[in-house]
Protein backbone atom coordinates (compact mmCIF):
# COMPACT_ATOMS: atom_id res chain seq x y z
CA UNK A 1 0.00 0.00 0.00
CA UNK A 2 1.16 3.54 -1.43
CA UNK A 3 0.30 6.38 1.25
CA UNK A 4 0.73 9.99 0.53
CA UNK A 5 0.11 13.35 2.91
CA UNK A 6 -1.21 16.65 1.99
CA UNK A 7 -1.29 19.71 4.28
CA UNK A 8 -3.63 22.75 3.32
CA UNK A 9 -3.35 26.17 5.10
CA UNK A 10 -4.72 29.60 3.88
CA UNK A 11 -7.60 27.90 1.90
CA UNK A 12 -10.18 30.88 0.22
CA UNK A 13 -8.38 33.55 2.22
CA UNK A 14 -8.97 32.14 5.35
CA UNK A 15 -5.49 32.08 7.30
CA UNK A 16 -6.56 29.66 10.17
CA UNK A 17 -7.41 26.38 8.58
CA UNK A 18 -8.66 25.32 11.94
CA UNK A 19 -11.44 27.50 12.04
CA UNK A 20 -14.42 25.50 13.82
CA UNK A 21 -16.66 27.09 10.40
CA UNK A 22 -14.59 25.95 7.61
CA UNK A 23 -15.88 22.72 6.28
CA UNK A 24 -13.36 20.65 3.93
CA UNK A 25 -13.76 18.02 1.33
CA UNK A 26 -11.34 15.78 -0.53
CA UNK A 27 -12.60 13.33 -3.04
CA UNK A 28 -10.02 11.42 -5.90
CA UNK A 29 -10.66 12.68 -9.93
CA UNK A 30 -8.81 9.62 -11.63
CA UNK A 31 -5.90 6.76 -11.41
CA UNK A 32 -5.97 3.49 -12.55
CA UNK A 33 -7.66 2.50 -9.21
CA UNK A 34 -10.02 5.12 -8.06
CA UNK A 35 -12.41 2.41 -5.62
CA UNK A 36 -8.78 1.29 -4.15
CA UNK A 37 -8.57 5.23 -2.71
CA UNK A 38 -9.02 5.85 0.64
CA UNK A 39 -8.85 9.03 2.75
CA UNK A 40 -7.49 8.89 6.75
CA UNK A 41 -10.09 11.80 7.00
CA UNK A 42 -11.77 13.14 3.97
CA UNK A 43 -13.23 16.74 5.68
CA UNK A 44 -10.11 17.54 7.21
CA UNK A 45 -7.64 20.17 5.98
CA UNK A 46 -4.96 17.92 6.64
CA UNK A 47 -5.58 13.86 5.12
CA UNK A 48 -3.63 10.43 4.23
CA UNK A 49 -4.11 9.09 1.08
CA UNK A 50 -3.64 5.21 0.68
CA UNK A 51 -3.77 3.54 -2.76
CA UNK A 52 -3.81 0.00 -3.61
CA UNK A 53 -2.42 0.59 -7.83
CA UNK A 54 0.79 2.41 -7.89
CA UNK A 55 0.00 5.28 -10.54
CA UNK A 56 -0.80 8.88 -11.39
CA UNK A 57 -3.97 10.00 -9.23
CA UNK A 58 -5.86 13.01 -9.58
CA UNK A 59 -7.63 14.74 -6.12
CA UNK A 60 -9.52 17.37 -5.84
CA UNK A 61 -9.46 19.46 -2.60
CA UNK A 62 -12.60 21.60 -1.71
CA UNK A 63 -12.72 24.07 1.33
CA UNK A 64 -15.84 26.56 2.01
CA UNK A 65 -16.72 28.69 5.42
CA UNK A 66 -19.50 27.58 6.95
CA UNK A 67 -21.95 26.37 3.59
CA UNK A 68 -22.22 30.11 2.00
CA UNK A 69 -21.09 28.62 -1.13
CA UNK A 70 -17.74 31.27 -0.84
CA UNK A 71 -15.40 28.36 -0.77
CA UNK A 72 -12.53 27.45 -3.58
CA UNK A 73 -11.64 23.67 -4.81
CA UNK A 74 -8.59 23.23 -6.71
CA UNK A 75 -6.50 19.61 -7.82
CA UNK A 76 -3.42 18.25 -7.21
CA UNK A 77 -1.78 15.53 -9.56
CA UNK A 78 0.56 12.80 -7.17
CA UNK A 79 2.50 9.89 -8.44
CA UNK A 80 2.74 6.34 -6.29
CA UNK A 81 5.73 4.45 -7.36
CA UNK A 82 5.74 0.91 -6.75
CA UNK A 83 8.85 -0.10 -4.77
CA UNK A 84 11.07 -2.43 -5.46
CA UNK A 85 11.39 -5.81 -4.15
CA UNK A 86 14.21 -8.64 -5.14
CA UNK A 87 14.01 -12.07 -3.72
CA UNK A 88 17.08 -13.93 -3.79
CA UNK A 89 17.94 -17.42 -4.21
CA UNK A 90 20.77 -19.55 -2.42
CA UNK A 91 22.29 -22.37 -4.99
CA UNK A 92 25.02 -25.05 -5.05
CA UNK A 93 27.59 -25.57 -7.96
CA UNK A 94 30.02 -27.85 -8.96
CA UNK A 95 34.19 -27.00 -9.61
CA UNK A 96 33.61 -29.80 -12.84
CA UNK A 97 31.84 -29.91 -16.43
CA UNK A 98 28.96 -32.05 -17.35
CA UNK A 99 27.53 -32.79 -13.58
CA UNK A 100 24.36 -32.21 -12.47
CA UNK A 101 25.03 -28.91 -10.82
CA UNK A 102 26.57 -26.23 -12.53
CA UNK A 103 30.07 -25.10 -12.80
CA UNK A 104 29.30 -21.63 -14.50
CA UNK A 105 26.57 -19.25 -13.02
CA UNK A 106 24.65 -16.05 -14.30
CA UNK A 107 24.23 -14.43 -11.26
CA UNK A 108 21.31 -12.20 -12.59
CA UNK A 109 19.44 -15.83 -13.01
CA UNK A 110 19.38 -15.72 -9.15
CA UNK A 111 17.15 -12.90 -8.45
CA UNK A 112 13.22 -12.42 -9.05
CA UNK A 113 11.84 -9.21 -8.91
CA UNK A 114 7.86 -8.00 -8.65
CA UNK A 115 7.65 -6.45 -12.26
CA UNK A 116 9.79 -3.15 -11.46
CA UNK A 117 12.66 -2.59 -13.57
CA UNK A 118 15.56 -2.26 -12.42
CA UNK A 119 19.65 -1.65 -12.86
CA UNK A 120 22.19 -2.37 -10.35
CA UNK A 121 25.82 -3.86 -9.55
CA UNK A 122 26.95 -7.25 -8.34
CA UNK A 123 30.08 -7.18 -5.28
CA UNK A 124 31.55 -10.18 -4.14
CA UNK A 125 31.74 -10.14 -0.35
CA UNK A 126 33.40 -13.41 0.44
CA UNK A 127 34.30 -16.96 -0.51
CA UNK A 128 37.17 -19.38 -0.14
CA UNK A 129 38.80 -18.50 -3.52
CA UNK A 130 38.81 -16.20 -6.60
CA UNK A 131 36.11 -17.65 -9.30
CA UNK A 132 36.53 -17.51 -12.69
CA UNK A 133 34.15 -14.91 -14.84
CA UNK A 134 33.54 -11.31 -14.93
CA UNK A 135 30.66 -10.24 -12.79
CA UNK A 136 27.66 -11.05 -13.07
CA UNK A 137 29.06 -14.54 -14.58
CA UNK A 138 31.05 -16.69 -12.35
CA UNK A 139 32.85 -19.93 -13.00
CA UNK A 140 33.55 -22.30 -10.90
CA UNK A 141 35.61 -25.14 -13.09
CA UNK A 142 38.60 -26.92 -11.38
CA UNK A 143 38.42 -24.64 -8.28
CA UNK A 144 39.71 -26.54 -5.26
CA UNK A 145 38.93 -23.80 -2.61
CA UNK A 146 35.27 -25.32 -2.33
CA UNK A 147 32.87 -23.76 0.35
CA UNK A 148 30.08 -20.84 0.34
CA UNK A 149 30.66 -17.60 -1.83
CA UNK A 150 28.33 -14.66 -1.03
CA UNK A 151 27.48 -12.20 -3.29
CA UNK A 152 26.01 -9.08 -2.88
CA UNK A 153 23.45 -6.90 -5.24
CA UNK A 154 22.97 -3.30 -4.40
CA UNK A 155 20.05 -2.06 -6.99
CA UNK A 156 20.01 1.59 -8.41
CA UNK A 157 18.30 4.43 -6.93
CA UNK A 158 15.95 5.26 -10.05
CA UNK A 159 12.72 6.97 -7.99
CA UNK A 160 11.67 8.15 -5.07
CA UNK A 161 11.14 4.57 -3.32
CA UNK A 162 14.30 3.09 -1.56
CA UNK A 163 15.97 0.54 -2.71
CA UNK A 164 17.74 -2.36 -0.36
CA UNK A 165 20.78 -4.80 -1.35
CA UNK A 166 20.23 -8.74 -1.43
CA UNK A 167 22.58 -11.31 -1.24
CA UNK A 168 22.98 -14.96 -2.48
CA UNK A 169 25.55 -17.41 -1.64
CA UNK A 170 26.82 -19.89 -4.10
CA UNK A 171 28.21 -23.35 -2.23
CA UNK A 172 30.61 -25.10 -4.34
CA UNK A 173 30.41 -28.84 -4.30
CA UNK A 174 33.86 -30.76 -4.99
CA UNK A 175 32.74 -32.68 -8.24
CA UNK A 176 36.55 -33.97 -9.70
CA UNK A 177 36.42 -37.84 -9.85
CA UNK A 178 39.25 -38.60 -8.93
CA UNK A 179 41.58 -40.85 -12.04
CA UNK A 180 41.21 -44.37 -11.98
CA UNK A 181 43.73 -46.70 -13.26
CA UNK A 182 43.46 -50.42 -12.34
CA UNK A 183 45.07 -53.55 -13.89
CA UNK A 184 42.13 -55.49 -15.15
CA UNK A 185 43.57 -59.05 -15.42
CA UNK A 186 44.47 -60.45 -12.08
CA UNK A 187 46.29 -63.59 -13.66
CA UNK A 188 45.44 -67.26 -12.40
CA UNK A 189 45.11 -68.38 -9.14
CA UNK A 190 44.62 -72.08 -7.85
CA UNK A 191 41.55 -72.69 -5.32
CA UNK A 192 43.79 -74.71 -2.79
CA UNK A 193 44.06 -72.22 -0.02
CA UNK A 194 44.80 -69.44 -3.46
CA UNK A 195 44.18 -65.72 -2.65
CA UNK A 196 44.56 -62.58 -4.82
CA UNK A 197 45.51 -59.07 -3.48
CA UNK A 198 43.27 -57.04 -5.10
CA UNK A 199 45.12 -53.83 -3.87
CA UNK A 200 47.94 -54.15 -6.40
CA UNK A 201 46.08 -54.25 -9.16
CA UNK A 202 45.20 -50.23 -8.17
CA UNK A 203 47.60 -48.31 -9.93
CA UNK A 204 48.85 -44.15 -10.33
CA UNK A 205 47.09 -41.75 -8.37
CA UNK A 206 43.50 -43.72 -8.48
CA UNK A 207 41.30 -42.27 -5.08
CA UNK A 208 40.24 -44.41 -1.92
CA UNK A 209 37.77 -46.90 -3.14
CA UNK A 210 36.31 -50.18 -2.06
CA UNK A 211 36.03 -53.80 -3.75
CA UNK A 212 32.90 -56.17 -4.44
CA UNK A 213 32.34 -59.51 -6.61
CA UNK A 214 30.41 -58.79 -8.88
CA UNK A 215 30.63 -62.80 -10.70
CA UNK A 216 32.04 -66.03 -9.61
CA UNK A 217 30.91 -69.38 -10.77
CA UNK A 218 27.94 -71.16 -9.94
CA UNK A 219 28.56 -73.37 -6.58
CA UNK A 220 31.74 -70.48 -5.77
CA UNK A 221 32.81 -69.63 -2.17
CA UNK A 222 34.99 -66.75 -2.96
CA UNK A 223 35.69 -64.50 0.27
CA UNK A 224 36.82 -61.01 -0.06
CA UNK A 225 38.26 -59.92 2.92
CA UNK A 226 39.04 -56.30 1.98
CA UNK A 227 41.23 -56.26 -0.58
CA UNK A 228 42.50 -59.72 -0.37
CA UNK A 229 40.07 -62.21 -2.26
CA UNK A 230 40.40 -65.73 -0.87
CA UNK A 231 39.38 -68.91 -3.31
CA UNK A 232 40.69 -71.56 -0.55
CA UNK A 233 37.52 -73.69 -0.71
CA UNK A 234 36.01 -72.68 -3.51
CA UNK A 235 33.84 -75.68 -5.03
CA UNK A 236 34.78 -74.84 -8.94
CA UNK A 237 37.15 -73.05 -11.17
CA UNK A 238 35.90 -70.33 -13.44
CA UNK A 239 36.57 -66.58 -13.22
CA UNK A 240 35.44 -64.53 -10.69
CA UNK A 241 34.42 -60.57 -11.63
CA UNK A 242 35.44 -57.30 -9.27
CA UNK A 243 33.99 -54.60 -9.37
CA UNK A 244 36.74 -51.40 -7.79
CA UNK A 245 33.95 -48.30 -6.79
Amino acid sequence: MWQYRYVAGGVGGVPDVNDPNMQYIWTVVSGPDVNGVTFSAGNKAETQVDVVQAGTYTFQFGADYNGQGCGEADTIEVIFEKALVLTPKDIEACNDENQPLPNEINLDTLLTGNGVAYTGTWTMVGGPGTPGGTLPVQNYKGMTQTGVYVYRFTPNQSGVCGVSAVEVKIDLKNCICPPLSINSDGGTTCNDAGSVNLGTMVQGATGPGKWAVTTQPTGGGVVLSGTVGGFQGSACGGICVYLYT
